[in-house]
């Protein structure tokens, strides 16, 4: 049940008590793209006793909400507080999407809707404690004015062919193409100059330009709105020459359905064996996490011997396995190896579950990349985070076409985590198992903050979450923290491309910019080593203090939930994630830790004390001095 409690004055620095040293105006961040809602309110008792936060009358004191379930409850909330957040007065335009259960709590996410069609970005997202007290809101509604609709209605003036052949028109997609997902298009409200436009946003995904391509389209006159690549780590859109003829988009589509309905058939046709599926371990040999780290030398090459690096495999159980016709396959309970990406080429098996393949064998890629995806979910269970990608990752170990790149494609409905794919050019991508921990890492945020993901710092911010968690799992690595302790991607960047830091001291975050992922932002930095280095940063120095290394992990992915994600700024994830320090931890020094991190890169301004809201019990922590508690 949902309890909001009456106002108290306690100063105890927790989510169930909300009390912090700082005004209300600095525990709300407010729009500034014309809406005057706060985009973020931190519930405290200042917001209440101030009356900018109103509790129904059934919601007030502490008893408990008989026959009032937590989900309705929240809705009441949002209701007593439309004007603030840009509802009307019952909330009937939001429909809740999903419920998510981190460490701390639940997190609704509800969806904005406008005449029966979804609006897009318009979400908000309530977070309410174990203790059912509501803790803060992420708010990313679209106020509607009565004449707000353009054209006041539904009907698109073209029709879905002419708004896909638009899209297909401005990506040039080239002859001799594959169709690599099922092309989906539907009818949206689109805010604009503080209105809204009906959009088609049509998504199709094709090998030339490779992508997988998210176009709004305007449904009245056929012009393209936006475009953006729903996958990570491929970069810019490469559009095709001149010259070059633009592909049959009907046939290309036709094509695909034959593909799609004969594999349909095979999993049909491959339905009974594997219901008679056994689970058994297995081994392999891997890199753990890479040939230059285990033997602690930067000089190897793609190209070197194989005999140089006979010291750098390790043997590693592959857990439960699946057994069937005869034959040990890389699929369980939390990866499945497969093959759904070019080049098609079917994944391993063997006899007796030992893959005993090296690098330069196709086998030995499979292996590491089911071993170091399964390890990840396995940890991450540990920390208390049962739900965050909790099946099994489709994933090609063999992919991208053969190019020199790996991604992630969020699910094509939810926005949530998808399928990987990782290819092998110059170093094969999953070598290297922080390329393998930096595309998962991307799954799991997927997972948590879905589909609106977009705009804002939230390019840089999900790359830097990639690199952080790379950067972390390779300290637990036999020799993780005593080589090339600062960079990702040691083995596959140190040979084929940069790479890139976390510890990128001369970094600053500008407040007056945003940060898409994989841009330069000046003295050699690029923008999403601008999110991984504080966080990094601060799980050295929570290790250097004797705490565990899952502190920080479990910090960090705790500051994720609950955030509606369009727009979404590094200030804004940087308090979240300080707010989780201090209620995974109370009283002890990692928030501390982490504002310091994010104050040192501007994220969190220095010469601003309410900045990030700095719990009471935290400041001067990172100095090593903590100061008392008071209640009363």
């Amino acid at each position: 049940m949902l309890l909001l409690r009456t106002p108290t004055k306690i100063l105890a620095v927790t989510l169930a008590s909300f009390a912090f040293q700082h005004a209300s105006a600095q525990e709300s961040n407010f729009h500034t793209d014309g809406r005057t809602t706060p985009r973020l309110d931190v519930i405290t008792s200042d917001l209440i006793d101030s009356n900018a936060v109103t509790l129904p009358a059934a919601m007030t004191g502490a008893e408990t909400l008989a026959g009032v379930d937590e989900g309705a409850a929240v809705l009441q909330f949002l209701a007593a507080n439309s004007e603030r957040y840009g509802l009307s007065g019952t909330a009937a335009e939001l429909q809740l999407t999903r419920k998510q259960q981190s460490r701390l709590g639940k997190h609704y996410v509800f969806r904005q809707f406008l005449g029966g069609l979804e609006v897009v970005t318009g979400e908000i997202v309530v977070s309410v404690g174990n203790d059912g007290v509501v803790t803060r809101v992420s708010n990313n509604i679209h106020p509607v004015a009565g004449d707000a609709v353009a054209e006041k209605t539904s009907d698109p003036a073209i029709a879905e062919d002419a708004a896909y052949d638009a899209a297909w028109q401005d990506l040039g997609v080239v002859d001799g193409a594959a169709v690599l997902e099922q092309p989906t298009i539907g009818l949206k409200y689109l805010p604009s100059d503080g209105g809204f436009r009906l959009v088609y946003e049509a998504n199709i995904a094709v090998s030339e330009p490779y992508g997988y391509w998210q176009y709004l389209i305007d449904a009245g006159t056929g012009e393209v709105i936006q475009a953006r690549n729903r996958a990570t780590d491929l970069g810019d859109a490469h559009k095709r020459a001149a010259t070059e003829t633009t592909a049959d988009r009907l046939e290309l589509f036709r094509d695909y359905e034959m593909r799609a309905l004969q594999q349909r058939l095979s999993v049909m046709e491959a339905a009974p064996v594997a219901a008679s599926a056994a689970v058994s371990n297995g081994k392999a040999q891997v890199f753990d996490p890479d040939p230059i780290t285990t033997l602690q030398d930067a000089s190897l090459t793609d190209t070197s011997d194989a005999s140089a690096f006979d010291g750098a495999y390790q043997e590693r159980e592959l857990m439960e396995l699946t057994e069937r016709d005869g034959a040990f396959h890389l699929e369980g309970p939390w990866v499945q190896v497969v093959d759904w990406d070019r080049p098609f080429v079917d994944p391993t098996t063997t006899p007796d579950g030992i893959w005993t393949a090296l690098r330069g064998d196709l086998g030995f890629n499979d292996a590491m990349t089911y071993y170091h995806i399964d390890q990840a979910q396995r940890y991450l269970r540990s920390l208390g985070y049962t739900d965050i990608v909790a099946r099994p990752i489709e994933v090609d170990a063999n992919g991208v076409n053969g190019g020199d790149n790996s991604y992630h494609v969020p699910d094509l409905t939810t926005g949530r985590s998808g399928r990987l794919a990782f290819g092998h050019g110059c170093v094969d991508d999953n070598e290297d198992a922080d390329v393998i921990w930096h595309e998962y890492g991307h799954a799991i945020h997927a997972d948590i903050v879905g589909s609106n993901w977009t705009s804002g710092d939230t390019g840089a911010m999900g790359e830097g979450f990639g690199d952080y968690l790379a950067a972390s799992l390779s300290l637990r690595a036999t020799d993780g923290a005593n080589f090339q302790l600062d960079r990702v991607f040691n083995w596959d960047g140190g040979t084929c491309w940069a790479g890139r830091s976390v510890n990128m001291t001369g970094a600053v975050y500008d407040p007056g910019r945003t940060y898409p992922d994989h841009v330069g932002i000046g003295g050699g930095a690029v923008s999403d080593e601008l999110w991984g280095s504080p966080l990094f940063q601060a799980q050295l120095a929570l290790v250097a203090a004797g705490k565990p290394m899952d502190d920080a992990d479990a910090i960090i992915i705790e500051g994720m939930f609950g955030i509606s994600s369009a727009g979404a700024r590094m200030p804004d994830l940087a308090m979240l994630t300080v707010l989780a320090a201090e209620a995974l931890f109370p009283g002890d020094i990692h928030a501390g830790v982490f504002l310091e991190s994010f104050q040192r890169y501007n994220i969190c301004d220095p010469n601003q004390s309410g900045a990030c809201v700095a719990p009471t019990s935290v400041a001067g922590a990172a100095g090593g001095a903590e100061t008392p508690v008071s209640k009363n």
